[in-house]
């Protein structure tokens, strides 16, 4: 089967947009995360229908949508920022420490051994404002009973990056999925979770040893913000999506086995979205944490075919 290529611009370097809140009051600096805009009042929750939108339905739901996201050329001093990032480890420091090389290292760019640059937002959105995905029926049922886990097994938030799928529109109305965020604290110290982004609510919310929260997010623009009170230096990010048509790029994690970083493996900074409609024209957007939007602000335009690739490549700032 001939598969059609997304020709992209290699090299483009990120545009800076706002995507997460800063957490606990610690400073960020240049090559730090972005910090997004202010919090607002949460809107638009179960139930809301949204005036005049209408569906875009895919002549078939068989699309796939997968690349990789490549790191050209100089790095950024890994060996500082980790030494910089561990300087900031400071109440329960010993625990802290025994955690994994992904927990204790700098958090800001995951990069494998093959260049693949991990923890990339990748998705799709319409291109007209007053249109949303139909998604099928077949598509929602393993999300009825899910749970999206985000761990703490020492000081840092593993995954780093998650993708959650919390609402969908049917019939114009924002409707639950049945999908949740679980935050579970497995260390042997107690931590906090801090979940704030521009259209979700803030919440900050204890965990003892053992314990965990639940959050139901709504879908945002911006990425939100998970950080921990106790432990100022640990981060998390969210983005939560109306549709099932996101990912991130690999860090070679299998979660189900906790291993949440594999710098050997060939898959680190590859990504793929299964499923998508077929014939419906939208926007790619790609988005790092400190690099920024990958695409063009506005996204990419391009009408799905059954077999769409789409490379990155990214460079220091």
């Amino acid at each position: 089967m001939r598969r059609r290529h997304i020709v992209g611009v290699g090299g483009w370097l990120a545009i800076a947009l706002c995507a997460a809140v800063s957490g606990c009051g610690d400073k960020v600096d240049d090559e730090g995360p972005i910090v997004a805009k202010k919090t607002k009042k949460a809107t638009g929750g179960v139930g809301t229908s949204v005036a005049k939108l209408t569906p875009l339905k895919g002549t078939g739901y068989d699309g796939v949508i997968k690349g990789k996201v490549v790191w050209s050329g100089e790095k950024p001093d890994f060996e500082a920022l980790t030494k910089q990032f561990q300087e900031t480890i400071s109440k329960d420091r010993d625990f802290c420490l025994k955690g994994k090389e992904v927990e204790i290292t700098q958090q800001s760019y995951r990069v494998g051994d093959n260049n693949g640059l991990g923890n990339v937002y990748v998705w799709i959105e319409p291109v007209e404002a007053d249109k949303y995905f139909e998604v099928p029926d077949s598509q929602l049922v393993p999300f009825k009973t899910q749970e999206i886990v985000i761990r703490q097994p020492h000081c840092a938030f593993m995954p780093h990056c998650s993708v959650v799928f919390p609402f969908y529109f049917k019939d114009g109305v924002r409707t639950p999925t049945g999908q949740k965020l679980r935050v579970e604290n497995d260390a042997e110290v107690p931590h906090n979770a801090r979940i704030a982004g521009t259209e979700n609510a803030e919440s900050n919310e204890q965990i003892p040893v053992g314990g965990a929260i639940y959050r139901l997010l709504r879908p945002e623009a911006d990425a939100v913000l998970i950080s921990c009170g106790v432990h100022p230096w640990m981060r998390g990010y969210v983005r939560a999506f109306s549709h099932p048509y996101a990912t991130i790029s690999s860090v070679g994690a299998d979660l189900d086995k906790k291993v949440y970083e594999d710098k050997a493996s060939k898959e680190f900074g590859t990504y793929e979205i299964k499923n998508v409609p077929i014939g419906v024209k939208v926007r790619l957007k790609a988005w790092h944490e400190t690099l920024g939007i990958l695409t063009k602000p506005e996204g990419e335009e391009l009408t799905l075919a059954k077999d769409n690739i789409r490379d990155f490549t990214v460079s220091k700032r």
